[in-house]
């Protein structure tokens, strides 16, 4: 069963009734700059360099807030990156993706 991306939520996300098979955990990166949307730009060779999974910017229109660098870092229970994550019959698995804001004197 192929499951079709998703948003998660900081509440977590659970996928029911998933078939056994091997999955990849990754953060939805949009290609234009829009409210609270993040894109990948020189921030994701910046987050690659210092050893994150990949990374964008994100700009708020609203409050005009932007970041410059957001990192994204995937880790299971075993503290490994999620990449590929494989799920047998009558397991539970969970991949946690934490987002890390990199400052814009760091950038």
């Amino acid at each position: 069963m192929k499951i079709q991306q998703f948003e998660g939520s900081t509440a977590g996300t659970t996928i029911q009734n998933l078939q056994t098979d091997t999955f990849r955990v990754n953060e939805i990166v949009h290609d234009v700059f829009s409210n609270n949307q993040l894109t990948r730009s020189t921030a994701d060779q910046f987050c690659k360099a210092r050893g994150f999974a990949g990374g964008g910017s994100l700009f708020n229109e609203d409050s005009g807030t932007n970041y410059p660098a957001i990192c994204f870092q995937y880790t299971d229970e075993q503290g490994n990156d999620c990449n590929p994550i494989t799920v047998g019959a009558g397991e539970e698995k969970t991949c946690t993706v934490k987002n890390h804001i990199a400052f814009a004197q760091d950038f």
